[in-house]
């Protein structure tokens, strides 16, 4: 198990112990590895196969919230962005890939 991470919430502001926050939502297509790598990394590399990184496991997110924080924004947003990226997989299928300038969805703007 990994060890706890201790130090000041980016919300509340309070010293406590941090959970991982996902960046999208877990539910938002968020639950495989991913490579962590810079921006310069991606954008001057000529295959992207080659990218160099870190594998991260659990998805995109980092350990930025204290439980009550993540549990709270993960209540009072994440929802609405599952369901934009719901629109948002179902309308990019249905396009098979031709590209249109846009797309109807149904969201919540500020939520998103």
């Amino acid at each position: 198990m990994a060890k706890p991470i201790f130090d000041i919430c980016h919300l509340c502001g309070a010293h406590k112990r941090l959970s991982f926050e996902h960046v999208p939502p877990r539910a938002a297509f968020n639950h495989n590895p991913i490579l962590r790598s810079s921006f310069e990394r991606v954008a001057l590399s000529e295959d992207l196969d080659d990218l160099q990184g870190k594998i991260q496991q659990r998805g995109s997110g980092a350990y930025t919230l204290c439980e009550k924080c993540n549990n709270d924004t993960g209540a009072w947003y994440a929802d609405s962005y599952v369901k934009w990226a719901e629109q948002a997989m179902r309308l990019l299928m249905a396009a098979r890939g031709q590209l249109s300038l846009e797309y109807p969805f149904h969201l919540y703007p500020l939520r998103v």
